[in-house]
């Protein structure tokens, strides 16, 4: 038989235990990394929800401040169907029940590319001007013109979207003025 030398015969397992701590750090590390990871993931979705919604709200507002345009007079802001007049109270823009009754933006401009759960709603205010000489103070003919002023109808332009999900929701609020 051979003869072992004596420090061989005193080693207890010592590397056993260590490179199963090491194991066990390295999946630790493993573990929290997919954490991390998922986590991130669920940033980025929640980041591209909200964005969509955004966009949605935003061409819904551009779209509603286009309906206003093709308006001749302000008889159909009766505190129906989304269009408020000068004496209505404004509603609660961030209750959903408020939104029910509301003008879908799909009746005003078709939005197939918006992949957004709920169909984008939008709320026209017909504001009358408490500050005197107000319309002076406009300039609605557009940016660079010299022509300030004229009588202007004012008008709160609110549009109302959610992302892909419906979890995320976008309130945007405008002013638009228009000269009849």
């Amino acid at each position: 038989m051979f003869n072992l030398p004596r420090l061989q015969k005193k080693q207890s397992g010592v590397v056993l235990v260590i490179s199963l701590v090491m194991l066990l750090l390295l999946t630790l590390i493993g573990v929290t990394a997919t954490q991390v990871t998922n986590l991130e993931e669920k940033m980025a979705g929640n980041a591209k929800n909200y964005n969509i919604a955004f966009q949605a709200a935003e061409t819904t507002l551009r779209g509603a401040e286009a309906y206003i345009e093709t308006l001749v007079t302000t008889s159909s802001f009766d505190g129906t169907n989304g269009f408020y007049g000068e004496v209505d109270t404004d509603p609660n823009y961030l209750n959903s029940s408020s939104w029910g009754s509301t003008v879908s933006a799909a009746s005003v401009r078709t939005f197939s590319d918006i992949p957004a759960a709920y169909q984008p709603r939008f709320i026209i205010k017909y504001i009358v001007a408490d500050e005197p000489n107000l319309n002076a103070k406009l300039n609605v003919g557009g940016y660079g013109e010299s022509i300030a002023g004229g009588q202007a109808t004012i008008f709160r332009v609110t549009s109302k979207s959610t992302g892909i999900t419906g979890r995320s929701q976008v309130v945007l609020q405008s002013h638009y003025a228009k000269r009849f």
